[in-house]
């Protein structure tokens, strides 16, 4: 051990005297006029602003998601016709398209992982097509 530290050391080990009791009273007094400071705040503003961001997120998915309002016009929707060699790629309007086609269709989209646009097919599959039963 160096000196200093021993010399530190020392002085600690030599002191017996103890805070007494003035120091306990101040300190809490201290720690009971802080807990009634934070008592007498308001704490409205936590309820307040998880509202306004919830109503936000609403108002924001809404606009977002403005394509399945109500009174909106469908978007146009095609299934791909079967191509064969040297023909070029065609394709019909799901009104037009066999629901057994359009079925696969879906199916191919999903296994793909074109989700967002296989729900769209689906949803309109379901409108025109309420009691497809599908026939593997």
């Amino acid at each position: 051990m160096t000196d200093p530290e021993k010399r530190i050391r020392d002085a600690l080990a030599d002191r017996t005297e103890t805070p007494g009791a003035g120091h306990d009273a101040a300190v809490l007094a201290a720690a009971r006029a802080y807990a009634s400071e934070r008592r007498a705040k308001p704490r409205w503003y936590v309820p307040v602003s998880l509202a306004a961001s919830l109503a936000l997120g609403v108002l924001v998915g809404r606009a977002i998601d403005s394509g399945g309002a109500p009174g909106a016009e469908p978007v146009p929707l095609f299934v791909p016709l079967e191509a064969t060699r040297g023909a070029t790629a065609q394709s019909v309007p799901v009104e037009q398209a066999d629901p057994d086609s359009w079925y696969r269709y879906i199916q191919e989209l999903v296994v793909a992982g074109e989700r967002v646009e296989a729900a769209a097919h689906l949803e309109r599959f379901n409108a025109l097509h309420p009691d497809y039963i599908y026939q593997p």
